[in-house]
């Protein structure tokens, strides 16, 4: 299929994954424009949808299992939408201390390569750290504080908000800083 892309918006799709609660958001940009304008941002709850839509399923197979079949879902019904060119999702971090939290993360990031997969085949995931994913929007990588996140997007120069930025969850918020990230390295080529 041909796409003139002077004037079809292309997408990317950012992820900040998590078992409960998982970000998600795509941002438009047109070839030659330098800035990405951030159409949609939401969260996936996945213990909401498992118990309102999947309690037999997690009964017999398991609320973990349960919450990946969901998220997989989930993330394909979100791709298939908004037919992204890229999609990118922050990896697992690892530290002495949270070594489950980053198996759990590793679990989480191939059912993202599965939903990925049922999207388009070929396309690859792209995996970012998540203290590079401040960095790109203007956070110290070390920061804890989630306001931070939301205060550098905000008033971030590649950055067009089409949404108030206000009412989304940390986790949605921190999914735009991802497509932030793989649009300032794979579109604009920043090193």
């Amino acid at each position: 299929m041909y796409y003139d892309t002077d004037s079809v918006p292309l997408r990317v799709v950012g992820i900040d994954q998590g078992t409960d609660k998982l970000g998600i958001s795509v941002g438009e940009f047109t070839h030659g424009c330098k800035q990405l304008r951030i159409v949609d941002a939401t969260t996936i709850r996945s213990d909401i949808l498992v118990s309102r839509y999947y309690q037999e399923f997690a009964a017999v197979h398991g609320d973990r299992l349960a919450k990946m079949h969901v998220i997989r879902r989930a993330v394909t019904r979100y791709l298939r939408a908004w037919s992204p060119v890229i999609v990118g999702s922050e990896g697992p971090y690892m530290a002495r201390k949270t070594v489950t939290a980053y198996g759990s993360g590793m679990e989480i990031l191939s059912i993202l390569r599965h939903a990925l997969h049922d999207y388009d085949p070929y396309m690859p995931l792209h995996v970012i750290d998540p203290a590079r994913v401040k960095v790109a929007v203007g956070v110290d990588g070390r920061s804890k504080d989630k306001e931070d996140m939301r205060r550098a997007i905000r008033k971030h120069p590649l950055l067009t908000l089409e949404l108030d930025i206000d009412t989304l969850g940390p986790d949605a918020v921190d999914a735009i800083a991802v497509q932030t990230y793989f649009y300032r390295h794979l579109v604009l080529g920043e090193p």
